[in-house]
């Protein structure tokens, strides 16, 4: 665990290493507070390995393909295509250009990979279980989507057992939050369903649902 006051060795220092990530190890407990049943300290190292991480890991793979070494790992290669699609080709072949076009559509269809949840995606991911009484923290949630087809259970402990679950989602992509907190407000409202899912799933919208969404 590294001190949050040590400085950035020179010989790590670029473009990318310099630029500015948002410390959100010290804004959410500054500004918003951890919620009741959270280990503090647990979430304040989780939320600072991935401040450092986001800090250094763009500039890292940058050098390691200046110099032909990079290589995706499994975790990566998920991230970057989105599915397990490509795996086989990224992971056994020679190591990737910057630049070099890797065509998989015929193995990924015109369909996302339901064990990873899209931005929007009009398709099913994996069901979700959370419990009653607990509380979940979706770091980069994208959407409302994992509590579209959420499984709610009851926990061991018999004090939790029927008290309401709280769902706290954090992002930086300005477009979802905002696009999520509009569907929570129809969700609220008498707005029909037909409507609402324009809103959620759809670029276009009839303008019965426009309407809908002015009022």
């Amino acid at each position: 665990h590294a001190p949050e006051s040590a400085e950035i060795p020179s010989v790590w220092q670029g473009a990318l290493a310099k630029r500015n990530v948002p410390e959100l190890h010290k804004e959410f407990a500054n500004q918003v507070g951890w919620p009741a049943g959270i280990d503090a300290n647990k979430a304040h190292k989780l939320l600072y390995r991935e401040h450092l991480r986001s800090t250094m890991l763009p500039w890292f793979i940058q050098g390691m393909m200046r110099i032909g070494q990079f290589q995706y790992d499994m975790q990566m290669a998920l991230k970057r295509w989105n599915g397990p699609f490509v795996l086989k080709e990224v992971l056994t072949g020679a190591p990737l250009q910057p630049g070099q076009v890797v065509d998989v559509r015929h193995k990924c269809g015109s369909h996302y990979a339901e064990n990873i949840r899209s931005n929007f995606a009009n398709n099913p991911n994996g069901q979700v279980c959370m419990f009653h009484g607990t509380t979940h923290i979706a770091i980069g949630f994208n959407d409302l989507g994992a509590l579209l087809n959420l499984k709610v259970g009851q926990p061991c402990e018999k004090e939790l057992q029927g008290k309401p679950m709280t769902f706290l989602g954090l992002d930086m992509n300005e477009f979802s939050v905002a696009k999520s907190l509009v569907v929570a407000e129809l969700l609220g409202s008498d707005c029909p369903l037909k409507a609402l899912l324009q809103v959620w799933f759809s670029s276009s919208w009839t303008r019965a649902t426009a309407e809908h969404f002015r009022n």
